[in-house]
């Protein structure tokens, strides 16, 4: 049913926790109640989720690495009657009685776009979105998922799930050393590796020879350009999911043709953003009752597959003009020699805002020809103020790159 790392897990393993559940009074009937499952082990959060779920139980999924304190304060400001922590062996009670809405999945932001929020998706709109996601994708028949990100992720989670729903034993990468990581898919046949960028980076930057994959999905925050070109040449397929916490999987690029394809819509969801490409609208998705503004730049190219070009608050006001930061980034690691580049804003004494450049190089360049570069392919307003050159870019305990995080470094 389930392999972690090497160790592989049948059916009758998840359904062996089942009675134990059942003996424990708090778990014996989980109906109207949420439960906070902050559990380390892929095999023990499958199997509470499962138990819970077709028991009409609510969960709250959390970060296995969550301190036993965190975990509850954080549990019971959610609402969750009780906490499940480490391992399925001892349930904590929180005091809260029983509920009477509808069994839900939540979870909690990461909060790289401001402050962490509770996230809730009813169990019957997950299912909906496992049934056209897994018709979205041309499955092989012999596809493995080899899930690099955690399960109590968005994006892990889906995976697993939808796995499972199409009877495909998902594998479980929990060793994220990047060593292993590259054995594990040289060693999975026909993998499917469900990563983020800097981990696809990371696991390249380690190996002498190039890492061969068979299929990639890639999510979590965008890809850039040259990684993209990179793992391209490096794989049979590549696809590019783009969603996010409140609705989950929103649309899949199957062999994207840039980093801003992120393919056409899942066919549950409506989707309403900007027809033309010089208009900075936000994306809107819809499904049944349920309306998310996700805070994301994006239009439909005429295909229909939609184009994210970032974040509505990364955008920056030279002088009343726009600018969005991703085709300033695109420009410049066009540049022969540049490796990565972010670009934000930063303050300006005049204009009040202005763009700043941070870039890791790979050749000799200085901030001035990083400048005339711009200056042919980009009005003068979009052209980088300042460049400021790292050795690797600065992110926040998340891992992901975050624009507002390195704004907020560059003003103090």
């Amino acid at each position: 049913m389930i392999s972690v790392d090497q160790s592989h897990h049948g059916k009758q393993e998840v359904q062996n926790w089942f009675p134990q559940f059942a003996k424990m009074n708090d778990l014996h009937s989980p109906a109207d109640f949420m439960f906070a499952v902050c559990l380390k082990s892929p095999l023990a959060i499958l199997s509470a989720v499962l138990y819970l779920k077709e028991r009409g139980g609510s969960v709250l999924l959390l970060n296995g690495e969550t301190p036993l304190q965190t975990a509850k304060e954080i549990a019971k400001r959610a609402g969750s009657s009780f906490l499940l922590h480490e391992t399925c062996r001892e349930i904590i009670p929180l005091g809260r009685k029983a509920s009477r809405e509808e069994p839900s999945l939540f979870q909690c932001s990461s909060g790289t776009s401001g402050t962490p929020k509770l996230i809730r998706r009813l169990w019957k709109d997950v299912d909906v979105e496992i049934d056209s996601y897994n018709k979205a994708i041309a499955w092989a028949d012999s596809d493995i998922p080899l899930i690099l990100v955690p399960v109590y992720h968005s994006f892990g989670l889906v995976g697993m799930l939808a796995a499972l729903a199409r009877r495909v034993k998902p594998i479980i990468v929990v060793d994220k050393n990047p060593k292993h990581i590259a054995k594990m898919v040289r060693s999975t046949r026909n993998a499917v590796v469900y990563g983020v960028p800097f981990l696809f980076h990371l696991a390249a930057s380690f190996q002498k020879e190039p890492l061969h994959f068979y299929k990639i999905i890639s999510s979590g925050s965008p890809l850039t350009d040259d990684l993209l070109q990179t793992i391209k040449k490096n794989s049979q397929q590549v696809y590019q999911q783009y969603g996010c916490s409140e609705i989950g999987c929103i649309s899949i690029a199957d062999d994207p043709a840039s980093a801003s394809d992120v393919g056409k819509p899942l066919p549950h969801l409506e989707v309403a953003v900007a027809e033309r490409e010089s208009d900075f609208h936000e994306v809107v998705v819809s499904f049944g009752n349920n309306t998310i503004c996700t805070g994301d730049i994006g239009f439909l190219s005429p295909d229909g597959s939609l184009q994210i070009y970032g974040r509505l608050d990364d955008l920056i006001c030279v002088s009343g003009l726009k600018v969005a930061p991703l085709e300033v980034e695109r420009v410049i690691t066009s540049m022969p020699g540049i490796a990565e580049a972010v670009v934000h804003r930063t303050k300006h004494p005049v204009w009040g805002e202005a763009v700043k450049a941070i870039i890791v190089r790979s050749g000799l360049m200085s901030a001035e020809e990083v400048r005339d570069w711009c200056k042919w392919h980009l009005p003068p307003y979009k052209v980088p103020g300042v460049v400021e050159f790292v050795k690797e870019i600065p992110r926040p305990p998340s891992g992901k790159i975050s624009r507002k995080y390195l704004s907020e470094r560059g003003n103090v």
